[in-house]
């Protein structure tokens, strides 16, 4: 009996101390600890609500107010061998912040595989690029001056024999997602033909063309995919037609020359898609008209290869299209397409 009222006794006195130090511990879960490393016991018994469609961020997207509290135990997770979905509940867990849904990898990699890790950067510093290039184009369409026009039909072959001056290149800066862009284009080439019909022993065409495409434009997309600007400007475009009928038995000579220099409106895009680290395809292209040009457009599709991180050599299809007249008897409605060929350099 005394045994038994003993045994009564000590069983009633563990229960004691059991509840006091069970209702200890709930009070110090309550309190705001400040410990660098919280003990976890288990990753299974860590079961955060995640939605089943969730993705995963990289650490550098945790809030910084999440972040700072949960150093101590990310650096605990990173020294745990504990599966990465196992790492990122107890994070979650711990963090007291789902972050809609998402999961939170530790440990993440800035060379993960596509779609693996989203990084977010904050670049602020400016890029630059300059493409010098080479448009081997032929030149089709009609020129004029003072109501006497000539049509041309000329093949690369044709507009490099005939080339006076031909300077191309495109120079581009980029600030986060701001883009400047200017395409310059000057060529200047004149042609010799037999007279029509006896009339004229030989007519010389000469055209000096003259394009500067300033545009401003604004990055939509940009990921490791590649990236696709909107762009609006101007295509200015300085034009000289010359026209001389020389040594007619029964016409006499004539040499007309005239200038026209204007602005119009352009706008439209281009884009750039990474097929791997070295290789991409590119693209360009605008339409404009009403003021200035009754039409101008062009467009360009290309591949590029990256022989250096900052190098790279382009090639392509270019086309450009033209169409402006006036009154005093003006005429420039002509079409240039080839391939294009050229070197860019990031600075």
């Amino acid at each position: 009996m005394n045994s038994t009222k003993y045994l009564t006794a000590a069983s009633g006195a563990f229960l004691l101390v059991a509840i006091l130090f069970s209702a200890n511990s709930v009070f110090a879960q309550e309190q705001e600890v400040t410990t660098a490393t919280p003990q976890i016991e288990s990753a299974d018994s860590v079961k955060p609500e995640v939605s089943e469609t969730s993705t995963e961020v990289s650490r550098d997207e945790i809030p910084a107010k999440t972040e700072s509290e949960n150093a101590a135990k990310v650096a605990l997770l990173e020294k745990t061998e504990l599966p990465a979905r196992e790492q990122s509940a107890v994070v979650l867990d711990y963090g007291k912040d789902v972050r809609f849904g998402k999961r939170i990898s530790v440990g993440a990699k800035d060379d993960a595989p596509v779609g693996t890790t989203r990084q977010v950067t904050d670049d602020k510093d400016w890029h630059f690029a300059f493409t010098p290039y080479l448009f081997a184009a032929g030149m089709s369409g009609t020129v004029g001056a003072r109501g006497v026009t000539g049509d041309l039909d000329l093949s690369f072959g044709d507009i490099f024999k005939s080339l006076d001056i031909g300077l191309m290149g495109t120079l581009e800066a980029r600030r986060k997602k701001i883009v400047f862009l200017n395409d310059l284009l000057w060529i200047k080439l004149s042609k010799k033909f037999d007279g029509p019909l006896n009339l004229y022993d030989e007519v010389k065409l000469g055209s000096n063309v003259f394009m500067w495409n300033p545009m401003v434009g604004y990055r939509v997309y940009e990921g490791k995919a590649g990236s696709f600007d909107v762009l609006g400007g101007i295509r200015l475009m300085s034009l000289e037609n010359n026209l001389d009928f020389r040594n007619g038995g029964l016409l006499p000579d004539i040499s007309v020359s005239s200038r026209k220099t204007f602005a119009t409106p352009v706008g439209g895009g281009r884009g750039l898609l990474n097929l791997s680290p070295k290789f991409f395809l590119s693209t360009e292209f605008d339409l404009g008209g009403g003021l200035g040009a009754d039409f101008t457009g062009q467009f360009y599709g290309g591949v590029g290869y990256r022989v250096k991180p900052k190098i790279a050599l382009v090639g392509g299809y270019r086309y450009l299209k033209t169409n402006y007249d006036d009154d005093n008897g003006f005429i420039f409605d002509t079409s240039m397409s080839g391939l294009l060929f050229g070197a860019r350099f990031d600075f």
